[in-house]
Formats: C-alpha cells, sequence, structure tokens
C-alpha cells in the first residue's frame, strides 16, 4: 500500500499542482521560494490537531475574491485543499483504509482522499455586517476564526465539482492518523554552537531513551536505587523543614502538612543523558562540536526516533518528511548522508520519504528517477516529474538524453539550483573566464544597472563539445 499522489491547491504558491511520489524516496528540489516547505506544511497543517490556517496562506490571487465575499459566492473553489491517491494490492491488510473503500469492482486498487479547508461564508457575512472597518484588515487578523477543516472520501475527480458535492463521503480526521504514521523532521533544527550553549542533543538521547522505555520495566533497578535515596532524603527532609513546618501548622491548622522525599526514574533522566565527544577523562560537550557534525547527529538520532514510531504504530503507511538535512554540513558530509539515510530507510517497513533540498551534493547522489522539480513562476508553483517529463522532450534522441542523466548524476547537479548557466569546453575557458567578467563590468557598453556576473547565481559547466545535449533541459 501507498501513495502515488498529493495534490495542492489554493495554499500559498501552490495553487494546482501533484506530487507523483515514489515508492521510497522522493527527492524535491528547487530554487528559494519554489514551494517545496509549503508542502510539508501544508500536510502537516492538516494531519496535525491545533495546526490551524489563517488568511495569509490562501494565495495572493485568492484574496481579492476573498475579500469580496457575498451570499452568492462559492466559498468551496476558494477553499485550501489536498488529495492524496492510495494504491493498495491484493496483500495488504485493508482495516484501516476500508473507512475509504467507495467501490467494491475488485478491478479497482485506488483510494482518493481530499482534506479541505473552507471559509464558514453564514457566519463570516453575519459578522460583517457589524464591522464598517477596512475589510482587508478584518479579513488578516479574523479568517482563520470562519475556517472549518474537512476530511472526505471520494470516488472521482468530478465529486468534487460543487454541483456533485453531495457524493463526497466525510470522514473523521482519526481514521486517517489511523492509517498513515505522518513524521516531519524541519529545517529549523535547534542545533547550536558552544556560543548557543543549547544541548539539543542530550536532550534528545533523554527522550529517545524514555519514549523507548515508557512501558517496560527496565526502569525498575533505578526506582529500587530511588526508593533507597527516598528514604535517606525524608529524614533530612523532616530535620530541615522542621521550622518551616511548624511555622506553617500554626499558621494554616494543619497538623499534617509534610514534605516528602519523592523521586521518579522518569522525571529524574528527564535531563539526565549528555552527548560528548572525547576521552572520558577529558571529554567535551557537545555544543563544543562543529554544527556540521551536531546538524547530522540530530538528524540520525530523530530518523532513529521516528523509525521506532513507525515499527511500533505497524500503520498501513508510513510516511517521513525531512527538510534540508544539508543545513551546516560540508559537501562531503552532504554525499555521506545522501548514502547513509537510503540505508536507514530500508530497515523501515512501508515507508515512503520525501526530502527537501538545496544541496546538488544530495540531488548527485540519488537515483534521477526520484528528481521532483518545483518551478516558482509569478508566485505559482509547478511540480515536474523530472525523469519521466523530460525524457519525452527528448524524444527519439535518445542518446543526448542518457548523457544528459549520465552527466547531471556524476558531474554536476548545480544546474537545478542556478539563475544563469554558462557551458565552457574546458581549463583554458575555466581560467579566462574571470579576466573576462571583469573586463566586462568596466566595459562602458554595459547597462547602468548592471550586476557583476561575480554576485549573480551563476553556474560553470565543463561540458566539452556536448553542450548541445543541454537545450531541452534549460528549455524545460
Amino acid at each position: 500500500m501507498k501513495i502515488t499522489k498529493i495534490s495542492a491547491g489554493n495554499f500559498r504558491a501552490l495553487q494546482d499542482v501533484t506530487l507523483d511520489l515514489r515508492d521510497s524516496l522522493s527527492l524535491l528540489i528547487g530554487r528559494n521560494n519554489s514551494g517545496k516547505t509549503s508542502l510539508l506544511v501544508l500536510f502537516e497543517k492538516f494531519y496535525e490537531p491545533g495546526s490551524g490556517f489563517n488568511y495569509n496562506d490562501f494565495p495572493l490571487a485568492a484574496r481579492k475574491e476573498i475579500i469580496a465575499i457575498d451570499h452568492a459566492s462559492d466559498v468551496f473553489s476558494l477553499s485550501i485543499n489536498m488529495r492524496l491517491e492510495i494504491e493498495y494490492g491484493e496483500g495488504d491488510n485493508l482495516r484501516h483504509l476500508s473507512e475509504f473503500l467507495l467501490d467494491l469492482d475488485s478491478k479497482t486498487n485506488k483510494v482518493k482522499i481530499l482534506f479541505e479547508c473552507v471559509i464558514n461564508k453564514d457566519f463570516l457575512l453575519r459578522d460583517l455586517e457589524q464591522f464598517d472597518g477596512e475589510k482587508e484588515r478584518f479579513f488578516r487578523k479574523n479568517l482563520e476564526k470562519y475556517l472549518q477543516t474537512n476530511v472526505y472520501a471520494y470516488l472521482n475527480d468530478d465529486d468534487l465539482l460543487k454541483d456533485n458535492r453531495g457524493r463526497l463521503v466525510k470522514k473523521d480526521i482519526s481514521l486517517i492518523r489511523d492509517l498513515i504514521n505522518f513524521q516531519i523532521i524541519h529545517a529549523k533544527r535547534d542545533v547550536a554552537s558552544s556560543e548557543g550553549g543549547k544541548k539539543m542533543l542530550s536532550k534528545l538521547t533523554t527522550q529517545y531513551f524514555n519514549k523507548a522505555n515508557k512501558d517496560t520495566t527496565d526502569f525498575d533497578p533505578i526506582n529500587n536505587l530511588l526508593l533507597k535515596i527516598d528514604e535517606s532524603l525524608e529524614q533530612s527532609y523532616t530535620e530541615f523543614f522542621e521550622p518551616f513546618l511548624k511555622t506553617s501548622k500554626a499558621f494554616l491548622g494543619i497538623e499534617d502538612i509534610k514534605i516528602v522525599s519523592n523521586l521518579e526514574s522518569n522525571e529524574i533522566l528527564e535531563n539526565s543523558s549528555q552527548v560528548v565527544y572525547g576521552e572520558r577523562s577529558q571529554f567535551l560537550p557537545e555544543t563544543f562540536n562543529g554544527l556540521g557534525h551536531m546538524n547530522i547527529l540530530y538528524l540520525l538520532l530523530s530518523v532513529e526516533i521516528k523509525k521506532e514510531s513507525f515499527a511500533k504504530s505497524g500503520k498501513n503507511i508510513n510516511l517521513l518528511f525531512i527538510e534540508e538535512p544539508e543545513a551546516h554540513t560540508h559537501p562531503q558530509m552532504q554525499y555521506v548522508f545522501a548514502n547513509q539515510i537510503k540505508n536507514i530507510l530500508k530497515e523501515i517497513n512501508n515507508i515512503q520519504a520525501v526530502i527537501t533540498t538545496h544541496s546538488s551534493h544530495i540531488v548527485s547522489q540519488c537515483d534521477f528517477k526520484d528528481i521532483r522539480y518545483l518551478q516558482n513562476s509569478d508566485g505559482r508553483t509547478r511540480i515536474k516529474n523530472f525523469y519521466s517529463d523530460l525524457k519525452e522532450k527528448y524524444g527519439d534522441d535518445k542518446a543526448s538524453f542518457k548523457f544528459l542523466e549520465q552527466f547531471l548524476t556524476l558531474n554536476s547537479c548545480e544546474l537545478f539550483f542556478a539563475s544563469k548557466v554558462i557551458f565552457i569546453e574546458g581549463v583554458t575557458e575555466r581560467m579566462l573566464w574571470p579576466y573576462f567578467v571583469e573586463l566586462f563590468d568596466k566595459s562602458p557598453q554595459r547597462d547602468q544597472n548592471h550586476i557583476s556576473l561575480f554576485s549573480q547565481n551563476v553556474t560553470i559547466l565543463e561540458v566539452g563539445a556536448n553542450a548541445k545535449a543541454f537545450k531541452h533541459f534549460l528549455e524545460f
């Protein structure tokens, strides 16, 4: 069982996009503000309780219609939505998926689910009648109060049309959580160097230990030891707090007030583990380590915690989002992460992972078929399946496509993130390039608004005589 498609509509720059998910790993790439994070956040907002939407989540193109809303407005066409397509096979356990099965035809092996955040028009218009200020300010500050989130099962895309909404079958979000175990590791990981002083790795190791031993008897030896400490502390407390208790009894008229020791292993261990490195007699704290190492350690430990959650929940679908794993890390470490994460994912049953990245080093270590390219044009995102869509453009020119695939995988994936590209034949041109740019920057022929090419996002690729092979790639 797997999610084959995630579609999104009316959420920030994701006005109408569809992501085809791979069976195991899908790599979302693209320049900044192309919508990679938005897709992760959209899933999280629908899945997690209390993660509500607000005015800023609606795309700019829809806000004018929202502000001009009246009794005749179609609020469903303005709703933020996400659609899942789930495919199942004969050997799959359909216990939880059965809640979304609307067709018993044996030839059908797909389920469609709609998540929708829609404006409660009646309540909104009722309150608007009593408001005589600036409408845009009202919507910006209050729209979230009039938003309702619902989940539906449906058969065909035609069911989403306004006149056919009676075919939608409403479901509770808890049924989604029974079916899908969704976990996310955000880019804003709170790791810090010695200047910051935060011991996030130590807290995470403690969390991991406590969570793993929550329902076991592994704490029993610790608890037995704490009982003995309890007895000793009890006597010390009685002597130390005697003056305070005597005054309290006289003041409150309570005879049986006392202070006792109540040590519990879970609380004692809350901040008891510490990540260090070096020999025991001369170890250094985690915050003395480099940010790159700390980030990778944090990621790996987070994945281990998620892996435990996946294993214990036994859900039909395990969905893991990892945002920008390359933070603080040098290129070689990014190579290592890209290779190791695939091995870790193989250990998780029913896993589908989505990784967003700006790292050409991580991209170069992944399968070309894993790549999903996000492109933002005029505030609107498009998602492209790089392998299948681009292969179609090359058509019969299979040799050029094969060269492109091998070149991008083995040599340079910077093209995915560049604004401009200059192809050169060899080393001589690379040596001359800075000289040419310097001359051009000083040239009287340049435009007065000219920005030096040294300051622009330009990738230089040494491709020999094969520049023509990139024609369709650049157009795409």
